[in-house]
């Protein structure tokens, strides 16, 4: 009974798993940003909870979303009894995953990639954020181009120790014509203040830092 019970939790698991990252690719392609996905196959009923950003209007009103959610969910995996909750995200300048998106949409419209990474990273900190990272690298420009790596940043982004888990961050990968550019977001949010020490408070006063250009020499990386 109990090896039986353990392989059904299993299988719930990665159907689980299976659902949410069908999901995930589903929302990203009808311009919804996934902050919060979480998934549970009850007895009585799959409930799936999503805390989201529209970037595209068409899917911005929550009643719709929750529709194409439980027409995908059902049609996909011919699940019935779905019990969806959304709730939008209050403050998305501080996610990192709507940043990467909104740098993906950039890349793939060959927009000034320094100005656009300035301008979030400038939107980051007026939210109050104590620090900001954004590391972009890749074929930054139209198809041909050299890969090339960018990063700014501004105010204190621990690496390591005990202040890393506040940290919040997303390994992005967008697609351009180009090819793939991986983007790396990371936000340290104003609750982690109260946590710093001196010589950590001195470097939240950092402003703005973006560093040269840098090529890649692409047979190294392979």
């Amino acid at each position: 009974m109990l090896k039986e019970q353990r392989i059904k939790f299993i299988n719930n698991r990665i159907s689980e798993i299976i659902i949410a990252e069908e999901l995930k690719h589903m929302l990203k392609n009808i311009g919804v940003v996934v902050i919060n996905l979480r998934i549970q196959k009850l007895p009585m009923e799959t409930k799936i909870s999503l805390e989201y950003f529209p970037v595209s209007k068409e899917y911005a009103n929550r009643n719709d979303l929750i529709q194409k959610i439980r027409e995908f969910v059902t049609n996909t995996f011919r699940i019935q009894n779905i019990n969806v909750e959304v709730s939008r995200t209050r403050n998305y300048i501080m996610e990192p995953a709507v940043i990467a998106t909104f740098i993906e949409e950039a890349l793939q419209t060959n927009k000034p990639i320094r100005n656009i990474i300035y301008r979030y990273l400038y939107k980051i900190k007026e939210a109050g954020a104590i620090g900001g990272e954004i590391y972009v690298k890749g074929k930054l420009g139209a198809r041909g181009a050299k890969a090339r790596k960018i990063k700014a940043s501004f105010g204190f982004i621990p690496k390591a120790g005990d202040l890393r888990k506040y940290v919040k961050m997303i390994n992005y990968q967008a697609v351009t014509k180009a090819g793939v550019v991986g983007v790396e977001v990371m936000i340290t949010p104003p609750e982690v203040e109260p946590y710093l020490k001196p010589q950590q408070k001195e470097k939240v006063k950092r402003e703005i830092e973006i560093k040269p250009d840098e090529d890649i020499d692409e047979s190294s990386e392979e």
